[in-house]
């Protein structure tokens, strides 16, 4: 599951507590199997990370297979011949951190650019 809040936060969720390594990847960090490593919060997988606004492809890499995102905003078609997950990042303010809820500790937030802009 993908939350785009605001200031271009997304969160996102991946929903198999008994996954043992759950990473994010994508092009938002060049494919990188293990930048992106989430962590376990009351049985689902989280991160949150900051991206420009943009459009996104990303799955998760659940111990060493490979999983889209059911809520995904779209799907492409990669070379590969299956799909990856996309999220969209709107045009928001200037990033301004903010907290999560119950003063839950998410890996760091870093903020990409998007390789084509929406309007």
């Amino acid at each position: 599951m993908i939350q785009v809040g605001e200031n271009g936060i997304v969160r996102f969720i991946f929903d198999r507590k008994s996954s043992k390594q759950v990473y994010l990847v994508g092009d938002f960090n060049n494919w990188d199997e293990h930048s992106h490593p989430m962590k376990l919060v009351d049985g689902n997988w989280m991160i949150e990370i900051q991206l420009a606004p943009g459009e996104y492809e990303f799955k998760y890499l659940v111990d060493k297979i490979w999983f889209n995102d059911y809520a995904a905003h779209k799907y492409n078609l990669n070379a590969w011949g299956s799909d990856n997950s996309v999220v969209i990042v709107n045009k928001s303010p200037i990033y301004n951190p903010i907290t999560t809820n119950n003063n839950i500790e998410l890996p760091s937030t870093r903020q990409f650019k998007a390789r084509d802009n929406i309007s």
